[in-house]
């Protein structure tokens, strides 16, 4: 008993003395020292987090959240009405030339001539209906008890129009010293003709506490390999429940569906992230798939796999499972082989179901982010 006495009372003469010292050297307080340390380091944080506009790069790609709502956006407050189809150049005349990546007679130019090859007997190529952003308003809320609302004006396109958009697109933003155009708020609102899918992605966890991941086939992923979250579909024009309006709840289902041949509840989805792929300027809708009660595991998850129930099953290479806890899924993060919406979507569906560590997993968001300005900055310097 004496001795841990005796080391609390050293202990507490030490700080005493440390105490003492600090403050003759540096004619401060302790509290005061601390208090600037606290700010400088504030300080360079803030400079880091801004400098991008909102901008978050991962690796080669770019993200930018309109807007993230921990709970979930009530199924009520999700509105993409549906305007019918649109000619393409009737959409793209309406476009802000310096908005665009080319001249717009360019691009009607080579959506035709995709079009015509698509059509052709040479190289038939499937060439079905997408949903094509108009314009996007995630900023408002309902007048009962100020929920978040997103609203969304679409109309239908096809996956010609979609393809030529997105490769000219992505050229232009990954030509040398390229710097997104800060004086310009209109290209997050959804350029016309330009926003020509919507990506479904969500992470899914089975009854027995399961997080679901797919490693991505690279030959039917846009080149792209890594760990990916669940379920990763584009939106369809019949992803509606009436006229005139889409649904991206039933949209998820039969992306659950056709990749990883099982059937859910459109009740077990919630939306909680809208965002816009930057370098292919593709507009996103992230969510959670939470199976409890469902009695679906991850051995049906599987078995629905192995039995070849999943149409789109050579979308992925192969499913892994984790534990759905804050220490595994955090594990997970930290590795480096993803794709950069894949981990965006995780790491936000983490923040939502594990409130307690919501400080440990932003501060791992901006670790990991990189400035798209540095490597403008960088290219610049090497020129020089």
């Amino acid at each position: 008993m004496w001795r841990s006495w005796l080391a609390g009372a050293g202990l507490f003469v030490l700080g005493v003395l440390a105490t003492m010292i600090i403050e003759t050297l540096t004619n401060q307080s302790v509290s005061a020292v601390l208090r600037q340390r606290f700010k400088r380091k504030a300080a360079k944080e803030l400079e880091q987090l801004t400098r991008d506009d909102d901008l978050i790069r991962l690796g080669d790609e770019c993200l930018y959240i309109h807007q993230f709502v921990p709970g979930g956006y009530e199924r009520r407050n999700i509105s993409l009405g549906l305007r019918g189809e649109r000619p393409f150049v009737e959409a793209i005349a309406e476009a802000d030339p310096d908005l665009l990546p080319v001249p717009a007679e360019s691009l009607i130019a080579e959506v035709e001539a995709r079009r015509a090859l698509y059509d052709s007997d040479e190289h038939p190529t499937w060439n079905g209906d997408t949903v094509t952003v108009e314009n996007i308003d995630s900023f408002i809320r309902d007048d009962v008890n100020e929920s978040p609302v997103l609203r969304l004006v679409v109309s239908k396109g096809d996956y010609a129009t979609s393809q030529v958009c997105t490769e000219r697109w992505q050229q232009w933003f990954d030509a040398p010293g390229q710097v997104m155009p800060r004086d310009k708020p209109e290209l997050f609102n959804g350029v016309p003709g330009l926003l020509n899918s919507i990506g479904l992605n969500a992470t899914l966890v089975t009854d027995d506490d399961k997080l679901v991941l797919v490693k991505r086939n690279p030959r039917m992923s846009s080149g792209r390999s890594g760990w990916h979250i669940s379920v990763n579909e584009g939106m369809l024009p019949e992803d509606c429940v009436r006229d005139g309006e889409l649904d991206p709840h039933v949209g998820l289902v039969r992306g659950v569906k056709e990749e990883l041949g099982i059937d859910i509840d459109p009740r077990c989805v919630k939306i909680h992230t809208a965002v816009l792929d930057m370098r292919r300027y593709q507009f996103g809708l992230l969510g959670h798939i939470d199976l409890r009660g469902s009695r679906t595991s991850a051995a049906h998850v599987q078995r629905a796999r192995m039995l070849g129930n999943a149409k789109d099953k050579s979308e992925n290479a192969r499913l892994s499972f984790i534990d759905w806890t804050y220490e595994d899924v955090r594990s997970k993060l930290l590795e480096t082989e993803w794709i950069a919406h894949g981990w965006l979507n995780l790491i936000l569906s983490a923040i939502q179901h594990f409130p307690s560590h919501r400080d440990e997993l932003s501060d791992l968001l901006t670790d990991r982010t990189v400035s798209f300005n540095a490597r403008a900055d960088a290219v610049r310097a090497s020129r020089d």
